[in-house]
């Protein structure tokens, strides 16, 4: 230990000897390591550290697939979901649950909470104490839900952290909830602000395919996910001889909770690990290069010490030990900088960031940048390290040598820190690249509507006071024609599910005329409800026929348009209209749809996603419970009115005016709707160029460094060759050439590595191959640009060196 502290001290005072080497270092080791912590920080909160329930390893999700038809994740109905449950001895519990919104009324302003109705084992599953009161029993279930429990959240906010709320009554959807319980403040699983009992009894009449459910179970200890996975296809293959009209091609699943929450955000977390990994090994690199400047000028006092009697071992150990504290300081502000980048990255993201996802620098987060900053003292330091422990004795003592085989080995060694630093940042640079461009391909793609000047706002009808089909049409019809004599509107309509929204019902279609499809190959379409006036207001085009309008209401034919893609799928090459089609299969029950009209294809679920086959039925024939206005500002009738983000309060004051008791939700232009659905592609290209722009600083960094020491040591070369008749252009194309040729083969890898790494963004892309060729030209231009540049700076010095001064000093 006295040993160790004394190589601390004196690697303190060595490098504070040289404190502008070591100022750069740390600095640059802090951005690395800085940017590598914040990123794990997320990763951690996403992919390490466990969920905060009771032996969160032991719960899983259930849910359905069927490959055959590219479903990769279904919900599942309640009749499956108490056959598989029974059938399977691996789940200690399991429960099945529905987020759905509901209205909070009664109690002044009212108010839109998001609400789970959950099955009686919901909280036995996730094995999380209330904070206050109980949770939910099987009898809050009958004869009719009657209890609540409260999130923590809104406990505080609209109750003050009341613990007398317990046991008080709310109004929920206009029916009337006894509080038991509060849940802590880590709990929200799902996102939701209240917890209501599931009816069984209710549910057991539904159809067996009217898959809306989800669900989580918790394992028996000692059982295997395996175990599970296998007793639930064998009851799934039972279900699907004994229903095989529902249950045909459909497959039983189970993974593990955590790894469902963050399935679709595992892969672009890695891809940023691995992008601020590339970061840090630049960073190495360059410090590397900095650590053999600095031993080069070194060796005389390295020699002396060998003279002396000091070993190469000890040495050695003397220099890892100076790199190891330089690696330690920048690790320090390097945690420093990620508590700022952590803040900044979660600021950067425009949804909620779901409650169980916390990035903190916790203790995994100190250990991961404590393990990175001793790997990375080690990697930079090790190898100028041996390089400076072995210096040309005679030559050094001697004051006399250089460009001997040490010098020129040191040389050679730099140049390849420098042609990896280059391959690193093109990898770097091409991903960004091809993410940046994905990203405004996607901005530039027709969604096949016009978000501009749109205002989207939610209204859900509670069943208690608009159970019957009659009264939410009238309804709908009394608000929309409130809406739209608000100055400033100039067209208003109701859309059950709007374009982009996470809501989807999907259904079976059947054509007249057309054979009966086998069980497991039916066509399925997404089925919505529009009011008259919908696709002008959303400026779809209709490709033919007309829109919904208003004789089509209840008692009148049902009639409904059809996207392109579903005319195409059912009559192809012939006339749609006035064909007829139906909900269901072939033996369906439910009445003859008459298409009136065909639109062009919407992308509902995204960008990223190709436009499903749409179903839009009349609203005012088949009216939900819950629909999206969308009003269309007018600058026409009123200039200076065309925010339509201005409208909003407009629109709820009518709203108020006929219904006191009902607030509206998910109020926002489409336009941010859009922006919305692609903030993840945003901010992956954000930091992956990000990265890449702080690795290309860094790569012309290095190159600079290594030009201008080149230059340093070849002053007499240099000197004599101008006095021998080499003009300055001569000298300046001598040295920008030895940059070039660095960078042409650091180009020439990267590329290489550049094509492998694309591969893993594939998934990401949108419209941009990953073996782009102009992509990766573009990047290629670009670093050899920067090269140029780097090396220029020295070689315009190198070219001004007076040969008289030059073998004079030397």
């Amino acid at each position: 230990m006295d040993t160790f502290l004394r190589d601390l001290r004196h690697a303190a005072r060595s490098l504070g000897a040289s404190r502008a080497v070591s100022v750069i270092a740390v600095l640059v080791l802090a951005v690395g390591i800085g940017a590598g912590t914040t990123i794990f920080s997320f990763v951690n909160a996403v992919l390490v550290r466990p969920l905060p329930y009771g032996d969160a390893d032991r719960i899983v999700a259930l849910f359905a697939d069927r490959p055959k038809h590219g479903v990769t994740r279904s919900n599942i109905s309640f009749a499956d979901f108490e056959d598989l449950t029974a059938g399977s001895r691996a789940f200690e519990a399991a429960s099945a649950y529905i987020s759905a919104p509901t209205a909070l009324s009664g109690l002044g302003e009212p108010e839109r909470l998001e609400r789970a109705i959950v099955s009686p084992d919901f909280f036995r599953v996730l094995r999380v104490p209330p904070a206050l009161g109980r949770t939910l029993l099987p009898e809050d279930a009958s004869p009719t839900p009657h209890a609540a429990v409260l999130s923590y959240g809104l406990w505080a906010r609209r109750f003050g952290s009341d613990p007398a709320i317990v046991g008080r009554t709310l109004t929920l959807n206009g029916r009337p909830y006894t509080v038991v319980g509060i849940m802590p403040r880590a709990f929200r699983h799902p996102e939701v602000d209240v917890w209501t009992p599931l009816d069984p009894q209710v549910l057991r009449q539904d159809t067996r395919d009217n898959r809306f459910l989800q669900a989580v179970a918790r394992l028996h200890p000692g059982a295997s996910l395996e175990r599970a996975q296998a007793e639930l296809e064998t009851v799934a293959r039972r279900l699907e001889r004994e229903h095989p009209e529902s249950n045909t091609g459909w497959r039983a699943r189970v993974r593990p909770l955590h790894a469902d929450l963050a399935a679709d955000l595992r892969s672009p977390l890695v891809i940023l690990l691995a992008a601020v990994a590339f970061v840090l090994l630049i960073s190495c690199a360059n410090v590397a290069n900095l650590l053999l400047a600095r031993g080069a000028s070194r060796q005389r006092e390295v020699a002396v010490r060998i003279a002396l009697g000091a070993s190469r071992g000890r040495l050695v150990r003397q220099f890892l030990t100076e790199s190891l504290l330089l690696a330690g300081v920048g690790g320090g502000l390097g945690i420093l900088l990620s508590m700022w980048g952590t803040r900044l990255l979660r600021a950067a993201i425009p949804v909620e960031v779901p409650a169980w996802i916390r990035p903190t620098i916790d203790g995994r987060v100190l250990a991961f940048t404590v393990i990175v900053s001793l790997l990375t003292g080690a990697l930079f330091g090790i190898v100028p390290s041996l390089h400076a422990s072995r210096p040309e004795l005679n030559a050094e003592l001697k004051q006399g040598g250089r460009g001997g085989t040490a010098g020129l080995a040191r040389s050679r060694l730099r140049g390849a820190l420098v042609i990896v630093e280059v391959a690193l940042s093109l990898v770097l640079l091409a991903g960004a690249a091809l993410l940046i461009g994905s990203f405004v391909r996607m901005q530039r793609a027709d969604p096949g509507f016009d978000p501009r000047g749109v205002l989207a706002l939610r209204v859900s009808l509670p069943a208690a006071r608009y159970g019957e089909d009659v009264q939410r049409a009238a309804f709908f019809a009394a608000l929309l024609e409130r809406v739209r004599g608000i100055p400033g509107v100039g067209s208003a309509a109701a859309v059950a599910t709007p374009p982009m929204a996470s809501e989807s019902y999907w259904t079976s279609v059947s054509a007249e005329g057309r054979p009966a499809a086998r069980l497991g190959d039916e066509t399925y379409a997404h089925n919505q409800q529009v009011t008259p006036r919908y696709f002008r207001t959303m400026r779809v085009p209709l490709a033919a026929g007309r829109d919904v309008a208003e004789q089509d209401a209840a008692g009148a034919t049902p009639v409904a348009l059809v996207s392109e893609t579903l005319a195409h799928t059912f009559w192809p090459g012939s006339d749609p209209l006035g064909k007829r089609f139906r909900l269901g299969g072939a033996d369906s029950r439910s009445p003859w749809l008459t298409v009136i009209g065909v639109v062009r294809d919407t992308r509902q679920f995204g960008i990223r996603k190709p436009a499903p086959p749409e179903i839009y039925q009349s609203a005012l024939q088949l009216p939900p419970h819950a629909m999206t206005l969308v009003v269309r500002a007018s600058c026409d009738r009123t200039p200076g009115a065309c925010d339509p983000a201005a409208l909003a309060p407009l629109v709820r004051a009518e709203l108020a005016a006929l219904d006191p008791a009902l607030p509206s939700y998910d109020v926002a232009t489409m336009e941010q709707v859009v922006a919305r659905n692609l903030w993840q592609p945003r901010l992956y290209g954000m930091l992956l160029g990000a990265f890449a722009a702080v690795a290309v600083l860094l790569a012309a960094v290095g190159l600079y460094g290594v030009i201008s020491y080149a230059v340093t040591q070849r002053t007499k070369e240099i000197g004599v060759r101008m006095a021998l008749g080499a003009r300055p252009r001569d000298v300046l194309r001598l040295v920008v050439g030895e940059g070039w040729v660095l960078t042409a083969i650091g180009i020439g890898v990267g590329l290489a590595g550049a094509l492998v790494a694309a591969r893993a963004l594939a998934g990401m892309l949108f419209g941009v191959s990953p073996s782009d060729p102009a992509t990766f030209l573009g990047i290629a231009a670009l670093l050899a640009a920067v090269a140029l540049f780097a090396s220029y700076i020295p070689a315009r010095r190198a070219s001004r060196v007076d040969p008289v001064i030059a073998m004079r000093n030397d």
